[in-house]
């Protein structure tokens, strides 16, 4: 056990002549500065970083300093504190990490498969600027973090918990909570802390200590596909269950096509909390945040595919297909837009035509009518001018005959062509309307199309997006999934890889009462191949002061034996999950992803309003 001791005793107040002690004094105001404004995608969210109250140091804005807490006597037990301030044992990590962090003890426990592994003081948020009461996990690491709110002022060894400014890093600790908000350490511990820890590492903030014990209940989840899915990702190459190649947790690349029709393959790269592209997976090799290979190691036996791994791979060849078919429905749509434009086209030149030639027929049906009430008015005028002749000769006789019926033979012949021009004119209306019909079919036919098209480009996104879902979900089928199951909304929510995968209701019984918060954590896998080991950590919810009354004289009887946590009102962490009805399809779909380093969380509380993008569930306890 490598050890690292700090004092935690209140630092003396600086003297006029002691320059050296008053200069550390002012250094340790700047460290304990809380975490600068986040990154561009906590910008992105936008969180406000009011964790301190203020946007500039006291000195900018002319305010008076202010007064130095004095240090407050401990009312603990003296066995309620670590023997030495800070200690971090050299011991492998064997398991997920969790973070117990007691505000009343001003201590943070790091716990390994139930095995505390690291213990240290700390100073917390100070009144007025609380350390915020929850369950976290660590977002974002920098080995070397600077304030833009306190002059650049450098926070060593960061760890971040929300993106609107709380985290653990390396400060001063006067003895007694003092920071604005974040979580100070001892400048050795954090150090060795930021080298035990990864992105996703479990923080609960409590008021108590909250230890972390092994815990079994038939509710808690198996593992159904776990051993299939090592399988896909850790061999970094080659078709696994889902006839895809890699996950993106795994080492290596994966290219292979399979049963589903999709083509997933990565280098093993996630986005971190910064938008930075990261490895997903630990440098054990494991594939599984915070999982030491021993305890990722894949059981013996035949790779297990559960009902719901089936179901899956169905949907996933159903979207494969669905996406070929809206591909060739928005060609054919896009053909359709084509020949539609032409036959429209073709049918307004007809229309064109058969008007023009309506048009003609119109102007030489007046020609002839022209032409008939001239030769009948020549025909009358002839017949008067016989009446007129009192004697003909026979010559003049037969000339009269013959120019008679020259006009009748003229009259009848454009009488006729007047019939036959009638006749044609209602065949050439009837054309013209039958054009005008195909124009306006074509039309409808042609706007259709263009609909089509539309809709063909609709239905081909969604398409895409449902493939690019299953894809992004086939990448992060390594990585552990997080559970969260709120009283307050009577719903479980699903997240892995900090994506949102399920949302379900579920049946609480006694739902005005209270559950407590309980957070399991999933370590390691039973030999069986599909029972996990878990382990638990409990947190009261305080209805009354009297609720609070009664814990605190259980546990001082119970100090002695305590071989499981117990809280108020029944709030234990079997009575929970025997309050709990979880839907089977629900339970079939978290069964296929959970693997060791998986969580559930049980809590009265609904989501926080700091679980976002980029986030694990974030629940707070106030």
């Amino acid at each position: 056990m490598l050890s690292v001791t700090h004092s935690t005793k209140p630092r003396p107040a600086p003297q006029p002549s002691q320059f050296a002690n008053a200069a550390a004094v002012v250094l340790s105001l700047v460290l304990c500065a809380a975490v600068a404004v986040p990154s561009s995608p906590a910008r992105a969210q936008g969180y406000a970083y009011s964790d301190y109250g203020y946007a500039q140091p006291w000195w900018k804005q002319g305010n008076k300093k202010p007064k130095p807490q004095k240090a407050r006597a401990s009312k603990r037990p003296a066995g309620d504190l670590p023997k030495t301030a800070a200690s971090v044992t050299d011991k492998p990590v064997e398991g997920p990490l969790v973070l117990v962090v007691s505000l009343k003890l001003q201590r943070v426990t790091v716990y390994d498969n139930m095995n505390i592994i690291a213990t240290s003081a700390i100073s917390s948020g100070r009144v007025g600027n609380p350390t915020p009461l929850g369950v976290f996990s660590v977002l974002e690491k920098q080995k070397m973090h600077h304030s833009n709110l306190y002059g650049d002022a450098p926070m060593p060894n960061m760890q971040r918990i929300t993106w609107s400014g709380v985290a653990m890093h390396a400060g001063v600790l006067p003895g007694y909570p003092a920071s604005h908000g974040c979580i100070r350490l001892p400048h050795g511990f954090a150090q060795r802390l930021y080298n035990l820890t990864k992105t996703g590492a479990r923080v609960i903030v409590t008021r108590d200590d909250a230890p972390v014990q092994s815990f079994s209940h038939q509710t808690l989840f198996i593992a159904s596909g776990y051993e299939s899915a090592a399988k896909t990702g850790a061999a970094g190459g080659g078709n696994g269950a889902a006839g895809n190649g890699n996950g993106a947790a795994g080492n290596g690349n994966g290219n292979g096509n399979g049963a589903a029709g999709i083509t997933i393959g990565t280098n093993g790269k996630v986005a971190d909390a910064s938008g930075r592209t990261v490895a997903a997976a630990p440098s054990t090799g494991s594939g599984i945040i915070g999982v030491s290979s021993a305890a990722a190691a894949t059981p013996a036996g035949p790779a297990p595919v559960s009902p719901y791994r089936q179901k899956w791979l169905v949907e996933m060849d159903r979207r494969s297909q669905a996406w070929t078919a809206a591909e060739t429905a928005k060609v054919e749509a896009a053909a359709k837009i084509v020949s539609t434009a032409q036959a429209a086209e073709a049918a307004k030149a007809g229309l064109k035509s058969a008007r023009i030639d309506a048009d003609k027929l119109t102007l030489d049906i007046k020609k002839n009518e022209a032409l008939r009430n001239a030769t009948e008015k020549e025909l009358d005028e002839f017949a008067k001018s016989l009446l007129t002749e009192r004697q003909l000769t026979d010559q003049q006789t037969q000339d009269s005959a013959l120019r008679e019926e020259a006009l009748d033979t003229k009259l009848s012949a454009i009488t006729a062509e007047l019939t036959a021009q009638a006749d044609e004119t209602a065949k050439s209306a009837d054309r013209v309307t039958a054009a005008e019909l195909l124009v306006q079919t074509t039309e409808t036919e042609r706007k259709g199309a263009l609909t089509g098209v539309s809709q063909a480009a609709t239905s081909l996104k969604t398409a895409l997006d449902l493939v690019d879902e299953a894809k992004r979900r086939e990448a992060k089928r390594q990585l552990p999934v997080a559970i969260f199951i709120s009283r307050q909304t009577k719903k479980l929510y699903v997240r892995q890889g900090y994506a949102p995968i399920l949302e379900t209701p579920v049946d609480i019984a006694e739902p005005d009462k209270p559950l407590g918060t309980h957070v399991y954590t999933a370590l390691s896998m039973a030999a069986n191949g599909h029972d996990l080991n878990w382990s638990v950590v409990s947190v009261p919810t305080y209805g009354s002061a009297e609720d609070r009354s009664n814990d605190k004289k259980r546990k001082k009887d119970a100090a002695k034996e305590q071989p499981a946590p117990q809280s108020v009102s029944g709030q234990t962490p079997a009575s929970a999950l025997d309050r709990i009805k979880i839907p089977d399809e629900a339970r079939e779909q978290i069964a296929d992803a959970m693997k060791p380093g998986s969580s559930l969380i049980v809590s009265d509380y609904g989501l926080s309003n700091e679980t976002g993008v980029f986030t694990d569930f974030i629940i707070g306890l106030r």
